[in-house]
């Protein structure tokens, strides 16, 4: 069967933030990699498809935050365009066009292409205000390390920081597992503990169980080998219809 057109595009956004070669993991590759438990990754895909913004974090490089970024941003709603959010150009384009995903690259001093810092990164802050979801990753690994750099560093209005629904948290290693998931139901209060991979609830899921639906999905997902973003893309876009 031919491939949708919108998904080749959508996945073909996805590969520009691909860095490292191979092929870009799905939500599918992640929990069967224990990098995230089956129903943490169902919260995720809920509420990411639902058009909720998102933030991966590590200190170290390598650790996955691009990896687990580009598998979430494949749950994005349907039809919803993919930008990059480039520079200060791009942001500005982005007052004035239709929804869409914007993802910077990095949150980053460094002088690479989606990476931001200063008053792009501010201006990028503020695209939520105009209806569009925001994805990126930075070098942090707690919710208080992320908002001293943001709101501190780059001068990020609380109230912008607190508009991002999901920040996750990456313990780099072989498994790269997540350690804490924050979470703003609204998109406006302060961040809430979702999930803690720490030994007194040991990776319990700490949320809601409206998700549940999604952890049949991913089941039937792995039993039926889906793992290309391609194809999970595909199988979540007929799920849903």
């Amino acid at each position: 069967m031919a491939q949708r057109e919108d998904i080749r595009l959508h996945c073909e956004e996805l590969n520009r933030c691909n860095q490292r070669g191979g092929r870009l993991l799905s939500l599918v590759d992640l929990f069967k990699a224990k990098t995230m438990p089956l129903d943490l990754a169902a919260f995720l895909l809920y509420r990411i498809s639902r058009g909720d913004s998102f933030i991966t974090g590590a200190v170290p490089g390598g650790a996955g935050k691009t990896t687990v970024m580009c598998a979430l941003a494949n749950a994005i709603p349907e039809f919803t365009p993919i930008r990059h959010a480039a520079n200060i150009n791009a942001m500005h384009d982005g007052e004035r066009g239709p929804a869409a995903l914007y993802i910077c690259h990095e949150m980053s001093e460094a002088g690479y292409f989606g990476y931001l810092w200063g008053e792009e990164l501010r201006a990028f802050f503020k695209l939520k205000q105009y209806g569009h979801i925001l994805a990126s990753n930075l070098h942090a690994d707690t919710l208080e390390g992320a908002k001293l750099k943001l709101t501190k560093q780059n001068r990020v209005r609380e109230e912008d920081f607190n508009a991002l629904n999901i920040f996750v948290f990456i313990t780099p290693g072989i498994t790269r597992e997540i350690e804490s998931v924050w979470y703003s139901p609204d998109g406006g209060a302060e961040h809430m503990p979702v999930y803690s991979s720490g030994k007194t609830n040991a990776g319990r899921f700490i949320g809601k169980h409206e998700h549940a639906i999604y952890m049949d999905f991913l089941r039937e997902c792995a039993q039926n080998n889906i793992q290309t973003i391609e194809d999970f893309r595909a199988a979540l876009l007929e799920f849903r219809e």
